[in-house]
């Protein structure tokens, strides 16, 4: 029995090491972020098609993504590049998957590697071998995994260690998610590495968003919108009504503008004006799958940290400070054909999207372009932002004499607004800086004829000053540099 047990311990170890691993998920798209990029890139691993040899072996190819120039002098952009993966891989019944670079090199991975074994990875110009350093439990998106490590030396072709970048490195494979860090195959030797980031179903991490996931409403759900720039803007009250499934398994919701202001402020008089364009309307549909603008480019994606994005750009973001995922799009195609990136005079337009929030919000960058913002939404408890207050934004009350009873100096302010009010009764009255959102800004209390309030605090744009109180609404508008 003593012998016997050791005997059992072995084997068990054996076993628990020459798991089947794998290198490529053949169930569901993973993505993968370039660790070197300047921008922060995700791209697809995703096994396109299937070819089972006669020896059992089988032969797949990757989808073709498409590659982002980045260049404004780039008329098209490639939708059919090849993906970081290379074109194929050929994963053979002992466990043994080969990858090809753009040469049509071999990059052998062996899955089934016992710990400490070492195999020849590649060998060509130079020889690189992996040796298999670890095999441990690791937490991958909330899922605990067992995790083979690798870890990289390179050799001359006289088989003298050499000085190389790839030299320790660690590439990492999962026995359910394929590899948690990669080399870029289609490029290798050099050492570019791919990381893990997400896994598409299920749906762990960062994964895309389909036109379904934007648009994923609830009866009651409500949603605040702001459109314009600072010399125009509609404000929008929307409530969902209804949700139907129909009989192609798409949604379809009833929707109702309950409110809808529209802002206008006049530069050469310096006033402003404010329209009640609804209150309550015939309710409309929406058909997410009949929203064509987030059909192009479904699954190939990327993030962009310096303020380019393009279409598909997926992300776990605190965009707006809500949590939830981003898609944004800034690709269209024309009508030849041809994918193109929207620039107009340097600056980028990006339509972006939001997981359960809908879209598009965002736009023009440029100084007085439209931009969309998502202001408030009420989702079954979970409430965010600010609700615009169209009734400050839409005065009801009547304004009494504005400009002979109300002054204020200096317009436009910086740090001070100085109020003199003419005639004023022996009671105070409030008062209220009002922003374009018809949110309160500012408040206080006029306590004698003329009074200076400190507005340094409030950012840049056109604003409201209300004088009030049961019986009068004193109304000037001032712009604040």
């Amino acid at each position: 029995m003593k012998t016997f047990l050791p005997i059992v311990f072995v084997l068990m170890t054996c076993q628990i090491s020459a798991q089947n691993y794998r290198t490529a998920n053949t169930t569901s798209t993973t993505y993968y972020e370039d660790s070197l990029n300047w921008m922060t890139s995700n791209f697809p691993f995703k096994a396109d098609n299937f070819s089972v040899q006669s020896n059992g072996d089988t032969l797949i190819s990757f989808l073709e993504v498409f590659n982002n120039p980045f260049s404004q002098s780039t008329p098209c952009i490639d939708t059919a590049s090849t993906p970081w993966q290379g074109q194929k891989a050929l994963l053979k019944t002992d466990g043994t998957d080969i990858y090809y670079n753009e040469n049509n090199e071999e990059i052998t991975i062996k899955t089934q590697a016992n710990l400490g074994e070492t195999w020849l990875l590649f060998d060509e110009n130079i020889t690189i071998e992996a040796t298999l350093s670890q095999i441990g439990m690791q937490n991958i998106f909330g899922v605990m995994d067992s995790v083979k490590t690798l870890t990289l030396q390179v050799f001359d072709s006289l088989n003298n260690l050499i000085s190389h970048s790839l030299n320790g490195e660690n590439y990492q494979l999962s026995q359910s998610f394929g590899f948690v860090s990669a080399p870029d195959f289609y490029h290798f030797p050099n050492e570019i590495k791919r990381n893990l980031k997400g896994v598409q179903s299920p749906k762990l991490g960062i994964y895309n968003i389909t036109r379904n996931d934007v648009y994923d409403f609830n009866i009651g759900d409500e949603f605040h919108i702001a459109e314009g720039n600072m010399f125009s803007k509609h404000y929008y009250k929307v409530l969902i009504l209804s949700k139907q499934l129909d009989a192609n398994n798409d949604w379809t919701y009833t929707y109702d503008v309950v409110r809808h202001v529209f802002w206008e402020y006049d530069e050469n008089t310096s006033s402003v004006t404010a329209t009640e364009v609804t209150s309550g309307t015939v309710p409309q549909q929406l058909i997410p799958q009949n929203i064509v603008d987030l059909s192009p480019l479904p699954i190939t994606f990327y993030q962009d940290n310096s303020g380019v994005s393009g279409f598909g750009r997926v992300k776990n973001s605190n965009i707006w400070d809500r949590n939830k995922k981003v898609l944004d799009g800034a690709y269209w195609m024309e009508n030849n054909g041809c994918w193109t990136y929207g620039f107009l005079l340097g600056v980028s337009y990006m339509d972006t999207y939001l997981e359960g929030l809908g879209g598009p919000y965002g736009g023009s960058s440029s100084g007085n372009g439209v931009i969309a913002t998502l202001e408030y939404y009420k989702k079954g408890n979970e409430i965010y932002g600010n609700p615009i207050n169209f009734d400050l934004i839409m005065p009801t009350e009547t304004v009494i004499n504005e400009s002979q009873n109300l002054k204020i100096y200096p317009n436009p302010a910086q740090e001070f607004l100085n109020i003199e009010l003419e005639n004023q009764p022996n009671f105070d009255y409030n008062i209220l800086v009002i922003n374009n959102l018809g949110q309160i800004a500012h408040q206080g209390i006029l306590t004698q004829n003329v009074q200076q309030i400190e507005i340094q605090h409030l950012p840049k744009g056109i604003y409201t000053l209300q004088i009030r109180n049961e019986e009068a609404v004193f109304v000037k508008r001032f712009v604040k540099e």
